[in-house]
């Protein structure tokens, strides 16, 4: 597989754009109302699982960017090492499923989501390096 193309990367790209609003509507209104409702141990939890989603849109938005500003060109080639996902546990961990405190829905829900786009992400990255 060469690099992807511009509308495999903005089909990638529209779905960030709709799991950060997502997020942002989350984080606006409701991750308030959960984190004043609770112990201050189990609010940290939250707020961590918060920044996780945070952290992962981050890194996927950046990436898509690279590769949107980089579509058709021989950058990624020649510039090494490129631009590439952290793979950092924090952002590939399933954390709905090791969560010791009862995550909200809303919350649950996002880090499913953010966690899936970010492996496929990293299984197409990983595909684009076995064959550069």
């Amino acid at each position: 597989m060469t690099a992807p193309d511009r509308a495999f990367i903005d089909k990638f790209y529209q779905e960030a754009l709709a799991l950060l609003q997502e997020s942002r509507i989350y984080m606006n209104n409701q991750a308030t109302n959960d984190l004043n409702s609770l112990s201050p141990d189990y609010s940290l939890h939250i707020s961590s699982e918060i920044t996780r989603v945070t952290t992962r849109l981050t890194e996927v938005i950046a990436w898509l960017l690279m590769h949107r500003a980089t579509c058709g060109t021989d950058y990624l080639k020649l510039h090494k090492p490129s631009p590439h996902l952290s793979a950092e546990l924090n952002c590939i961990e399933d954390s709905v499923a090791n969560s010791p405190y009862p995550l909200p829905l809303e919350l649950r829900e996002l880090l499913t989501k953010t966690r899936n786009l970010y492996l496929r992400l990293l299984r197409l990255e990983d595909m684009e390096k076995e064959n550069s």
